[in-house]
């Protein structure tokens, strides 16, 4: 290949790299609606109501694959109640604000958004 077509390869490459995908794009355009946003978070309040107690198993289960079975029975199950609680009160205060645009425009209060996602406990 010649010297300059090279130059138009990574031209080329170069201006579809720094391009947004079309997703990203169409948020722009079309931003979800504000009902779409606010059934979200009363579904994602409701969820994370009823899951909450699940962390007591969630974050033991990671936790033994990371560090091993001493520390997922010890520590894991600690943190997993205290997870549990944090998950519960977030969704609580999701279900009783579903309709204000709080915080971050109706984003998640707690990461992982859910406790189990693709047929696997959420990281």
């Amino acid at each position: 290949m010649g010297k300059g077509r090279w130059y138009w390869v990574l031209g080329i490459g170069l201006i579809m790299a720094t391009q947004p995908g079309a997703a990203a794009t169409q948020e722009v355009i079309n931003p979800p609606s504000f009902a779409a946003q606010m059934s979200k978070k009363l579904g994602r309040g409701l969820a994370n109501v009823v899951t909450a107690p699940l962390e007591l198993l969630r974050v033991p289960v990671l936790l033994g694959r990371r560090e091993g079975g001493l520390s997922a029975t010890t520590v894991g199950v600690i943190r997993g109640i205290g997870a549990g609680f944090i998950r519960e009160g977030a969704g609580l205060l999701e279900v009783a604000t579903f309709f204000v645009p709080f915080p971050n425009h109706g984003g998640p209060l707690v990461q992982p958004e859910f406790v189990y996602l693709k047929g696997e406990w959420a990281e």
